[in-house]
């Protein structure tokens, strides 16, 4: 029988056979089994035909060696390196895009069949991009990665949270510590945002500005308010806790989404094994206005050596409503 896409098999071809039994074992002897009735095929005609699906599987199946898509440097100049980055791409493809966390509704977005060939971009679970900024000043070592993602913090760069906190909580945590090189060996091979917008170069004079009492506008007034108690003044935060808002690659983003929707709803940070306290950082869009929200994201996005571009209050009631529904 021709499987729709929404079951990801055209993914497996990355995996190898040891993972295809691995899986196999999990699911009869590791899930036990439930009683419940086979629902009738609800898919409507002329859909429900499965012939279209041979040419679908036939343009869009990929080719299991992953190699031929390996950039030429690790190809030629580092050959011992492609079984580590097929490995790697593997995981990143098939592991993360496709755990089964609160993403599961929206399977077949997330995996972006269609734009993943088109555009080339990388994305984790929640949308968020795996590539840093264009003028990214500060490249991630592969520890700094591993790091990440075995505890979802990184003393350095971020702490992780949303959607891609049950990715490190129901996956990445339990990699072994060759899989997790394989995968920050093959994260560190992506090429820049293509966006130029943002850019950031490490400028006190916010700092010392909060720090003599002034506010030059009702965002710095917000972020003293509501922030600076976790964050600081010098916009620091605090080492594997609180992540730095001062060159932010979530912050610096071209899409101020993330920023938006983490000053509206908050954010929890997951306990893991090794980092079992978690933290959460409350949401404030209860008591903001959009326009307030907005002011604030563009004081924390235009502070401390961040250039990044304003965020407008019709952006805010977008993801308001969006958030809402």
């Amino acid at each position: 029988m021709t499987l729709y896409p929404a079951m990801p098999y055209p993914s497996y071809a990355h995996l190898t056979g040891a993972d295809i039994v691995a899986m196999y074992a999990y699911f009869t002897h590791g899930v036990s089994p439930v009683r419940a009735q086979n629902r009738r095929n609800e898919i409507p005609w002329p859909l429900s035909m499965r012939w279209p699906l041979t040419i679908w599987r036939k343009t869009f199946a990929p080719n299991p060696d992953a190699s031929r898509s390996m950039p030429r440097a690790t190809r030629t100049r580092a050959s011992p390196a492609a079984p580590t980055w097929c490995r790697g791409r593997a995981i990143a493809e098939v592991v993360i895009r496709l755990e089964p966390s609160r993403c599961r509704r929206r399977l077949w977005t997330s995996r972006q069949i269609l734009s993943w060939r088109r555009t080339g971009d990388r994305r984790l679970v929640g949308g968020q991009s795996a590539r840093q900024p264009r003028g990214w000043p500060r490249g991630w070592s592969s520890e700094q990665i591993i790091a990440t993602l075995r505890s979802a913090r990184d003393p350095v760069h971020a702490v992780i949270g949303d959607a891609m906190s049950d990715v490190v909580v129901h996956s990445t945590q339990y990699l072994n510590d060759a899989d997790l090189l394989a995968l920050a060996s093959y994260l560190k091979t992506l090429s820049p945002d293509a966006h130029p917008a943002s850019s950031f170069a490490a400028d006190p004079g916010t700092a010392r500005a909060m720090a003599a009492g002034e506010e030059a506008g009702r965002g710095a007034q917000l972020y003293d308010d509501n922030c600076a108690a976790c964050h600081h003044s010098d916009g620091r935060g605090a080492t594997r806790a609180l992540p730095a808002i001062a060159g932010n690659s979530s912050v610096l983003a071209a899409d101020p989404t993330s920023i938006i929707h983490l000053i509206l709803q908050g954010s929890q940070l997951p306990g893991t094994a090794a980092a079992p306290s978690p933290l959460g950082m409350p949401g404030f869009g209860w008591r903001m206005s959009d326009q307030e929200v907005a002011e604030l994201g563009t004081f924390i996005r235009q502070s401390w050596g961040n250039h990044a571009p304003a965020i407008n209050p019709e952006q805010v009631h977008h993801l308001r409503q969006t958030l809402a529904r």
